[in-house]
């Protein structure tokens, strides 16, 4: 099975991980949608791919040193701001659109599964981690589906994968090889292709 997913909503045409990107996305017709998450200084869960804020919006520093105030006053571009993971969730819900939601910080994990299930948004979410943070997700929470964001993954990292229960395993376009696929599948898990 193929599936196109809006890589932080329509990035390149939309300012990332920001509700008009997914927006967007959504309208393109995209499968699946994909953020990032880390935690700001004080907790709050909010989209952000890079550990600063420096890349994505007028803004500078590190997400983990500034407070939710601070991050909600940046302009993430063309006057949006940074969402918050609950409202993302809530966007989910309304459309109905499945989504990969990657935890880049593993202290957000619990965070992020009390905001999956206060949203009632399970069936909707995959969460991708590394794996022990996705194994911790399976603990905590054993419906919610896991897959791992990796580059170039070795089969021994396939192999804990399925283990798991993970659904698939993540593995960056010039690393795809037809032999990397069928050992993936042949584990029962999806090969799932990204480019950056």
């Amino acid at each position: 099975m193929v599936y196109i997913v809006g890589h932080r909503g329509a990035a390149g045409i939309r300012p990332e991980n920001t509700i008009p990107s997914f927006r967007l996305a959504g309208e393109l017709g995209v499968d699946r949608l994909d953020c990032d998450v880390r935690l700001s200084e004080e907790g709050h869960a909010v989209l952000m791919h890079d550990a600063t804020v420096d890349r994505t919006t007028n803004g500078t520093g590190r997400v983990s040193d500034l407070i939710l105030e601070e991050i909600r006053a940046l302009d993430a571009g063309g006057g949006e701001k940074v969402p918050l993971l609950g409202e993302y969730l809530a966007f989910l819900k309304q459309t109905g659109i499945p989504s990969e939601v990657e935890i880049k910080d593993p202290a957000a994990l619990e965070t992020v599964l009390e905001e999956i299930r206060d949203h009632d948004v399970v069936e909707l979410v995959c969460i991708t981690a590394k794996l022990e943070t996705a194994t911790r997700a399976k603990e905590i929470l054993p419906g919610i589906d896991v897959g791992l964001p990796t580059a170039n993954p070795s089969r021994e990292e396939i192999e804990q994968a399925a283990r798991i229960g993970a659904s698939g395993v993540g593995i960056r376009y010039d690393h795809l090889t037809e032999e990397l696929v069928k050992f993936v599948q042949g584990l029962g898990l999806e090969a799932r292709g990204w480019n950056p």
